[in-house]
């Protein structure tokens, strides 16, 4: 371990080791501090409420005709290549399984997603 030395007379008399002295008229960092960020305050609300209000109305909390309500399902269920939601659309595949049985969605290799009942390992 390294322990600090007491300072020698050699250190006490260089002049780097003197305390900083300000002018007599100096009153400091703060002294012409202000509010700047009031304008930045104000958007971040303005941008928080409108996100608030379009939440509102996506989720059909609030009805409007301009912004119909959305399908919370389609952001957490895979959907397959027909557009039918998997785990939640209730149609049959080719294979005449309801897609309502199959929560997951797979990829193949041509980029076309299909619903499974389990993600393969």
């Amino acid at each position: 371990m390294v322990y600090q030395q007491a300072p020698t007379d050699a250190d006490k008399s260089n002049p780097d080791n003197e305390k900083l002295q300000g002018n007599a008229d100096f009153k400091g960092p703060g002294a012409n501090r202000g509010c700047t960020d009031i304008i930045c305050a104000l958007l971040l609300i303005a941008c928080w409420f409108a996100m608030t209000v379009i939440g509102l109305i996506v989720t059909g909390v609030v009805e409007n005709e301009k912004l119909p309500a959305g399908d919370p399902a389609r952001l957490i269920n895979g959907m397959d290549y027909n557009g039918n939601i998997c785990g939640v659309s209730n149609v049959r595949n080719d294979m005449n399984v309801s897609i309502k049985d199959l929560s997951k969605a797979y990829y193949l290799p041509s980029g076309a997603p299909v619903c499974i009942a389990k993600c393969p390992t």
